[in-house]
């Protein structure tokens, strides 16, 4: 049977021109700066960028924290393709793997960190509570998930803003997000210390970046 997901532009003839369209947003940088910053690597954690796209996180990471084990799963064969094709010329070790959208391809406590950013949109709710399951899982006692999504935006003018991205990415997935369900939904799973630090408001409506913790 064949995956059910929406590319990361929404349609796949467009995924070819991702990482051209994320540089002009400008949004790439800030948010794969902050999460630098804000998940304080030490050295030598086994790391997983859920949703990782074309590889750019996965890059960033490995280069600054060279003895990390980083991986990257994705649930669109395509754009992995993209990713695998970066990683060669960078020589860096990143092990990259793709997923039938249900259990992720990692024994229980295998990670130190999990990152996410700007996937949670793209799934529907069941989706989302089965991806923060599996995250619980295979993250190891005291390891933390970083989850960058749209998020509730209070003003009319920002909830305008997101409706572009509702419409594209679909009203049923984005529900829990312009409700402001997403700290729920995370601690709900089992998650713990769940903060939100900080966020970033844009042309298509507010962006809040979540931490939480495997107790």
């Amino acid at each position: 049977m064949e995956k059910k997901f929406i590319p990361a532009l929404r349609f796949k003839w467009l995924t070819p021109f991702f990482d051209s369209l994320m540089k002009l947003t400008g949004l790439e940088k800030k948010i794969n700066q902050f999460f630098l910053q804000s998940a304080e690597i030490k050295g030598g954690e086994t790391i997983l960028d859920f949703g990782c796209g074309t590889g750019t996180f996965l890059l960033i990471l490995k280069k600054e924290n060279p003895t990390a084990r980083v991986f990257g799963l994705d649930i669109d064969p395509q754009i992995i393709k993209f990713a695998q094709k970066k990683i060669q010329c960078s020589n860096l070790e990143i092990n990259l793997q793709t997923y039938a959208g249900k259990e992720f391809p990692y024994p229980s406590q295998t990670f130190d960190l999990v990152f996410s950013s700007l996937v949670f949109h793209h799934l529907h709710k069941k989706q989302k509570i089965l991806a923060l399951q599996e995250i619980y899982r295979i993250l190891k006692k005291g390891g933390y998930f970083h989850l960058l999504d749209f998020d509730q935006a209070g003003q009319l003018f920002l909830q305008l803003l997101f409706l572009p991205i509702r419409f594209i990415d679909g009203f049923p997935n984005t529900r829990d997000h312009a409700k402001g369900n997403l700290p729920q939904l995370i601690q709900a799973t089992g998650f713990k210390q769940l903060r939100e630090k900080k966020q970033l408001l844009t042309p298509l409506g507010k962006l809040s970046f979540y931490q939480a913790a495997k107790n």
